[in-house]
């Protein structure tokens, strides 16, 4: 009973709703004469009385007569950041007196600014004010959309656009804007946002808009997604995952015929980013007649951006049923699609697969992505018919990659591809012995290796460790104080670490007079030319004696809010190491800003000192937390135990245990670092107590 009030309260959404109203003025009761304070405007937008929704004044907008195609518009803006979820509502009027005519259209918008105000996203109101609107009745209008990545303000915009010089006005009153409520769904043991904001596809009469109202789970814990004519306007489904994901194989097990859904609908499973540059960050799996041209479904498998033909892939697509499973494997540098009947972990042989493709290529992204499922219509275009318009998904498989990224040992004469050499002034780089030797410039530059292509973490359930074998260090010319450091250094940019907006490095200062190396850890975000905020500082005594033993590996574990530092000898012991400020671990206080960036391995002279670091290997891997579900504390009917949240669990208990074990629970939803299981326990004797967890699927 218990879980299926459970599964009913996730079905259920709320209408999502402004949490306050920023905006001053909103039903345009103070002004001087026809303006209205607070409100910025543009072309013929004024305060006037009579006819208003409440009050004695509402906002009328009219054309300009001058241009084909003019706008009017009101607008108020406001401090604004990257993903949130902006609200707008009004009321709108077709005035009997003043009609709409022709083309023209009157409607709200949301839109972001970067801090520079340049326009990065504007979206329209589904509900728009038309000649084809009843005259004389207030219409209800609302607008939403979410912050694309560089917004530093939102704005909010009543909008009039005339149309080759037609005549009619419209009229706005009572009027919010503000953050919005989301709304949240449970599927497939992790939580997903419902999308509940529109985008425009093509112009604003062909918008796509998404509703919590096309969005379910079933009491089987099946996703349900539709496309619904309410109120006179199309709605679509889609969910995004909340936590980022990496590399790793992503599966979605459908149960729904896709050859037969309606023309213009279109499915997506894909894991996507926003906008960077003039594409977006995107793997797809798609299914529609819309995309392609020939009215038949086509199975798409697509990197973005999708114009270069070696990032699209299509087939048509017939099923034999409905039962199919689709995914890819997504690891550095490479993609592999498959598409294939059933719902089982393998395709059943070659007979079984519907699609297999696979691409190599620099295209592929780097981590982190949200994962995302939509159901819509393609370009905005209504659907020739209503009798497929749901697709069912009956659950969503995440598989981390575990392994290594990057690894080079440096034991060939030359550089690998996966490097770009940096330096300024006179420096010398090679790799010979089995080693990286690198002697930097003069007067503090840095010189090294740098990855060419970005990595990513993605910031969830896996560690990723970036590491590098310290072989020794080499004085030429020595100076009082540090001679020479080691640097290793995650960059937003292909800059040093110093130079870069956002990094974490790892420095290793030498005095070869004390014999002694100074380990520090720096972090920063938007602190270029500089190396940012201390989060520890310590020595290593005797360095010398420990190169001779084989060097140091050095070590920086990234997990979701916290890093560690280790500093190992050849036979992976920690080494000694004296703590002066700081700790070797903690909260690491990086963001989205460092969630992609250039792994890079160098070195620095300390004017007028001058020498080399050798470098024996270097390694990014990313490795899944070994959790064993261990039973940490009981108290009368409280269990408690150490969770992962990419796993699962089930609980056993028994008060015999020559007659085994029975079930008490199963299919719990981690809530790391801690599940709780509350249980009655019997008026006397012992009771045991068995945690199973599930396979390491997110």
């Amino acid at each position: 009973m218990y879980i299926g009030l459970l599964l009913f309260f996730w079905s259920l959404h709320a209408q999502a709703v402004i949490i306050g109203n920023v905006l001053q003025n909103p039903d345009f009761a103070w002004g001087t004469n026809l303006e209205a304070a607070a409100w910025i405007k543009s072309g013929n937008a004024w305060r006037l009385g009579a006819p208003c929704r409440s009050g004695t004044n509402a906002a009328k907008l009219f054309g300009n007569w001058s241009a084909p195609t003019n706008f009017s518009y009101y607008q108020q803006i406001f401090p604004a950041s990257r993903g949130q979820v902006w609200r707008g509502t009004a009321w709108g009027l077709n005035p009997v007196d003043d009609r709409m005519n022709g083309e023209n259209r009157a409607y709200l918008s949301v839109g972001f600014f970067d801090e520079s105000f340049n326009g990065l996203l504007f979206t329209p109101s589904p509900q728009q004010i038309t000649a084809a609107t009843p005259a004389g009745q207030w219409l209800p209008m609302s607008v939403a959309a979410r912050a694309p990545q560089g917004t530093a303000y939102a704005c909010f915009i009543l909008n009039f656009m005339q149309v080759t010089n037609a005549g009619g006005s419209a009229r706005f009153d009572d009027c919010e804007f503000g953050l919005s409520t989301t709304n949240f769904i449970r599927f497939a043991h992790r939580d997903w946002l419902i999308y509940d904001w529109s985008w425009d596809g093509v112009n604003r009469t062909n918008m796509i808009v998404f509703s919590t109202n096309c969005v379910s789970v079933d009491s089987n814990g099946w996703l349900h997604l539709s496309i619904r004519n309410l109120d006179g306007h199309w709605w679509c489904g889609e969910v995004e995952s909340m936590d980022w994901m990496g590399y790793g194989e992503y599966s979605w097990f459908v149960d729904s015929p896709l050859d037969m859904l309606e023309s213009n609908t279109v499915v997506g499973l894909f894991c996507f980013d926003e906008q960077r540059g003039e594409t977006y960050r995107e793997i797809d799996i798609e299914v529609s007649r819309t995309l392609m041209s020939g009215g038949q479904s086509n199975l798409l498998y697509t990197i973005q951006p999708w114009y270069f033909p070696e990032n699209g892939y299509q087939l048509p697509m017939t099923l034999t049923h409905h039962e199919t499973t689709h995914r890819f494997r997504w690891t550095p540098g490479q993609v592999h699609w498959q598409s294939y009947y059933g719902h089982t972990r393998e395709p059943a042989g070659p007979q079984g697969l519907i699609g297999d493709r696979l691409v190599a290529s620099r295209a592929v992204p780097t981590p982190p992505m949200k994962c995302e499922i939509n159901f819509w219509l393609g370009e905005g275009r209504l659907p020739p018919g209503t009798q497929h318009l749901e697709l069912v998904i009956k659950d969503f498989q995440f598989r981390p990659l575990a392994g290594a990224l990057l690894l080079d040992e440096f034991d060939r004469n030359s550089r690998s591809n996966i490097w770009n050499e940096f330096g300024y002034s006179a420096h010398e780089i090679e790799q010979t012995n089995g080693y990286l030797r690198i002697k930097p410039g003069l007067s503090w530059e840095t010189a090294g290796y740098s990855t060419f292509t970005n990595l990513g973490w993605d910031r969830g359930a896996v560690e990723y460790t970036f590491s590098a074998r310290l072989k020794t260090v080499q004085v030429d010319i020595a100076k009082s104080g540090d001679d020479i450091a080691s640097i290793l250094s995650f960059c937003s940019e292909p800059e040093n670490g110093y130079m870069a907006t956002n990094a974490f490095t790892l420095e290793g200062l030498y005095d070869s007079e004390e014999d002694r190396l100074t380990f520090l850890f720096f972090s920063k975000e938007l602190l270029p030319d500089t190396w940012g905020n201390i989060n520890f500082a310590g020595t290593v005594s005797n360095a010398s004696q420990v190169f001779a033993s084989g060097g140091i590996d050095l070590r920086i574990v990234l997990k979701q809010e916290e890093y560690a530092l280790q500093f190992l000898d050849a036979c992976s012991n920690e080494l000694p190491i004296a703590v002066h400020s700081g700790s070797v671990s903690g909260p690491h206080h990086l963001s989205w800003r460092l969630d992609r960036g250039y792994w890079e391995i160098g070195a620095w002279n300390s004017d007028p000192a001058r020498g080399s670091v050798f470098w024996d290997r270097t390694e990014v891997r990313v490795d899944l937390p070994s959790v064993t579900p261990s039973v940490v504390g009981m108290s009368d009917s409280l269990l408690s135990w150490s969770s992962a949240f990419y796993r699962t669990y089930s609980v056993w208990r028994s008060t015999n245990l020559l007659q085994g074990f029975v079930s008490a629970t199963t299919n719990l939803t981690a809530t790391p670092p801690l599940n709780v299981f509350t249980n009655e326990l019997p008026e006397s004797g012992p009771v045991f107590y068995r945690v199973n967890a599930s396979d390491d699927v997110l």
